[in-house]
């Protein structure tokens, strides 16, 4: 995702009082921004509704909640 749209997530994150990361970072990944979330009291259904509403996937890598934008990859014949 562009840093834009990382930002706006991260403020919305920040925002919700059902949203408490441990910890949370903005990383660069070859395909935009991501942002990293460490869980602590992660309401996950809250945190899927936010993902939702920014058109954004998330996934779990090493314990951490990553959410990315997926980017449709044009398939070969």
């Amino acid at each position: 995702m562009d840093r834009e749209k990382a930002i706006a997530l991260l403020k919305e994150i920040a925002a919700n009082k059902e949203l408490i990361p441990e910890w949370i970072s903005l990383e660069n990944s070859t395909s935009g921004y991501e942002v990293h979330i460490k869980p602590n009291t992660v309401n996950i259904t809250s945190l899927k509704l936010l993902v939702k509403k920014h058109n954004l996937a998330l996934k779990e890598v090493k314990g951490f909640l990553v959410v990315y934008e997926e980017y449709d990859c044009p398939q070969g014949p």
